[in-house]
């Protein structure tokens, strides 16, 4: 199962896809993050990161990324932030409201540009989804 969050940034929606699985842990079900080694899922938390998020974003903020597209600027900066994602979504609209457009790059599309490009990124091994 997938679940997917939107995140705004520069007036963009963004949606940050997470994969998901129910588990059984000491006789409850209890939604759990498929591919991560804290198995902890919260979407009100992650609601709550994306609110600070977005609220910490400026131009200032991306720089250290040194990427010249915006798109990659920006999933980098969220990738960077929220590493429990499967990847990061950007739907275009119509006039009328309709998508007519939509982009998708993975967790591991991100990984192959940061090593390729040697953009330094946070230590995420103690990364915990509790605000």
């Amino acid at each position: 199962m997938y679940i997917k969050k939107r995140i705004n940034l520069r007036n963009i929606n963004y949606y940050i896809v997470c994969e998901c699985v129910y588990k059984n842990i000491d006789g409850f079900t209890r939604l759990c993050l498929k591919n991560y080694k804290d198995d902890y899922f919260d979407g009100g938390d992650l609601s709550l990161l994306i609110k600070k998020l977005e609220k910490n974003y400026n131009e200032d903020t991306i720089k250290k990324y040194d990427v010249d597209i915006p798109f990659l600027s920006d999933c980098l900066y969220i990738y960077d932030n929220i590493p429990i994602l499967s990847g990061i979504e950007d739907l275009y609209l119509s006039k009328d409201n309709i998508v007519y457009s939509t982009c998708y790059i993975s967790k591991e599309e991100l990984n192959i540009f940061i090593k390729e490009n040697n953009i330094k990124m946070k230590d995420q091994n103690n990364f915990k989804l509790d605000i």
